[in-house]
């Protein structure tokens, strides 16, 4: 299974539980990292099963038992820890009893806890998708920069710079003239010293090219303009920048900043690949231009069956299994597939007009 097929099926089984709540501290969530042994899970949950018994609420205490029970047996069903972890939930919501356990996770489960609460912790395993795409970030200010990571929704910074330029003096004649001389070869040596810090960031390993998806700019509108505008930055960060912003800090809080101003800038961008192919879908179909579409579980099907699809076209609004059955076949026969967010306006049509299954072919059937 791809990354993106594993990571939207583990997203759907976490929305399923993410917002329920039992009537008191009934739900159990464990986290089991891959190193840590099964046996003493087994054994502390034999003991807080005893301890759950001085409840003094009957329902209460019924409830937290049952949670137990049924972690402590699915535990039970595994001779050892699996490769990334294990994590359960468990517990009474309402008049239904919730069961599930993730033994796939993609990426290990670093935190070991047992927690016995109103709701389901879900975040550890939000956390382990991959990433959305990493986008680099610049705030400059004259006295400042900082340097950052949009990896998607998380702010790293990744470093700080501070700037020598001095501050305007009240010197006059040929003192304000060497004054001003000496601040301007501050400010380039400044924005010098940020162009190597993002070049550093922003490049691979061998500084051979762009190790982020595209980069944001921000700071005051001279002093962006200016930074910008030279040749300090490498011609594959310019080229690569998706747009400046006018921020008024350039620390932490100017990141934060920037994120902010440039959401539609990131939304178009992350958007762009599965827009496009929505474009060349709908060209197809309007028969405005090559290529050739297919639309809906019967067209898409039959294409499949004729080796035809050069594109699939899924909204992630179908259910995983349809998801998985339909990549696999196109996959099989070389094709490209293309998960579709129901976030932009191409994307609810996919879902509500034609199916949510679209494909773009290599040839008319």
């Amino acid at each position: 299974m791809s990354d993106d097929r594993a990571d939207l099926r583990l997203r759907k089984r976490v929305e399923e539980i993410r917002d329920l709540e039992g009537q008191g501290t009934e739900l159990v969530t464990l986290f089991i990292p891959p190193d840590d042994n099964l046996q003493s899970w087994v054994r502390r949950l034999s003991s807080e099963y005893s301890e759950a018994g001085n409840i003094k609420s009957k329902r209460t205490r019924t409830n937290v038992q049952s949670a137990l029970k049924k972690a402590k047996n699915l535990l039970q069903q595994y001779k050892q820890t699996p490769e990334n972890g294990l994590v359960v939930f468990t517990g009474q919501v309402d008049d239904d009893f919730i069961s599930l356990l993730f033994d796939d996770l993609p990426h290990p489960i670093s935190e070991s806890n047992y927690i016995c609460d109103d709701h389901f912790h879900t975040e550890p395993v939000e956390s382990l998708v991959t990433p959305d795409e990493a986008y680099g970030l610049i705030v400059v200010t004259r006295d400042k920069a900082t340097i950052g990571l949009l990896v998607g929704d998380r702010i790293e910074t990744v470093r700080e710079i501070e700037s020598l330029v001095m501050g305007k003096t009240r010197a006059g004649g040929q003192s304000a003239q060497r004054f001003k001389r000496i601040r301007e070869k501050q400010k380039e040596e400044h924005f010098k010293d940020v162009a190597a810090a993002a070049a550093d960031t922003f490049l691979d390993d061998g500084g051979e090219q762009l190790d982020v998806e595209g980069v944001l700019i921000g700071g005051t509108d001279i002093t962006v303009d200016d930074f910008v505008s030279h040749d300090w930055l490498d011609y594959r960060i310019k080229e690569n920048t998706l747009g400046k912003f006018n921020v008024a800090h350039g620390d932490q809080t100017g990141l934060k900043q920037l994120v902010d101003k440039s959401e539609s800038v990131l939304q178009a961008d992350k958007q762009s690949q599965a827009r496009e192919l929505m474009g060349r879908f709908m060209q197809g179909l309007r028969g405005d231009a090559d290529p050739a579409v297919a639309y809906g579980d019967e067209e898409v099907d039959r294409a499949l069956e004729y080796g035809a699809v050069d594109t699939i076209l899924l909204s992630e609004s179908l259910d995983g299994d349809r998801i998985d059955e339909l990549s696999e076949r196109a996959e099989n026969i070389g094709s490209d597939v293309q998960l579709v967010s129901t976030a932009f306006e191409e994307g609810e049509q996919l879902r509500n007009v034609f199916g949510g299954v679209a494909a773009v072919l290599r040839y008319e059937i």
